[in-house]
């Protein structure tokens, strides 16, 4: 099976106090179409640098990241931002939902971005909110909805342009144990239904259990890379 992300040797340092700190050193890496991973590792261990390098919000130092047959390392960042809204999903830990928008709104608003047709954002939008659960909620604003509820729509923004990957940074680090397994669960179902890649930047064991490839990052290198329930074939 083709790989859908391929890293390469990728390093990433930043400069603190005017001292260099090595984030990442020299990590390669790939990620097959479906995978439901999640990257932990200790506060400092690199876990999220390394999302972010994938999702092109920092470039590497070092090493090159394909994504399909795009060389992002090398993109510019007028041509990361089309590519990010064109192929990416990004769910965060705060939400980011826009306080001003109706949840269907919120949902749709990377498809206007994208200049799709109304009809087919309406469906888009539509067909999501069914999925997750809160079709009642459509015309309710973020400030209105439990912090369960924000996390599920921002599931399905970043579902809303069909990615190839969704990129989640400690999306359950603000729920109780009733939302977090509800959001890992509409997850999951939308994983396999839309064959959408999930990979997690977490110490969450709540999704650490429903991962289905754990990769462990520790002073920026990976300490251990196991599939850890049964997959197809590659």
């Amino acid at each position: 099976m083709k790989e859908v992300i391929n890293i390469s040797e990728v390093e990433k340092t930043f400069e603190q106090n005017k001292i260099a700190v090595r984030a990442i050193r020299g990590i390669t890496l790939k990620f097959y179409p479906g995978e439901f991973t999640a990257i932990v590792g200790p506060s400092g261990s690199g876990k999220t640098t390394l999302l972010n390098m994938i999702g092109g919000i920092i470039k590497p130092s070092g090493g090159e990241i394909l994504i399909g047959e795009t060389l992002i390392s090398q993109l510019s960042e007028n041509q990361m931002t089309e590519f990010r809204k064109k192929n990416l999903g990004f769910v965060f830990q705060s939400y980011n939902l826009i306080p001003v928008l109706t949840a269907r709104e919120n949902i749709e608003l990377v498809m206007e971005l994208l200049k799709t047709p109304k009809t087919d954002q309406r469906k888009r939008s539509s067909d999501l909110l069914e999925s997750i659960g809160l079709m009642d909620k459509r015309n309710v604003k973020p400030a209105f909805l439990s912090g369960g509820q924000q996390q599920r729509i921002a599931v399905a923004r970043a579902l809303a342009s069909y990615p190839s990957l969704v990129l989640a940074d400690e999306p359950t680090a603000n729920l109780d144990s009733n939302s977090a397994s509800e959001l890992l669960s509409i997850m999951e179902k939308l994983n396999k239904k839309e064959k959408i890649m999930f990979i997690f930047s977490t110490h969450d064991e709540r999704v650490i259990k429903r991962a289905r490839r754990i990769i462990v990052i520790e002073d920026g290198k990976v300490k251990s890379d196991k599939t850890v329930k049964s997959t197809k074939k590659r």
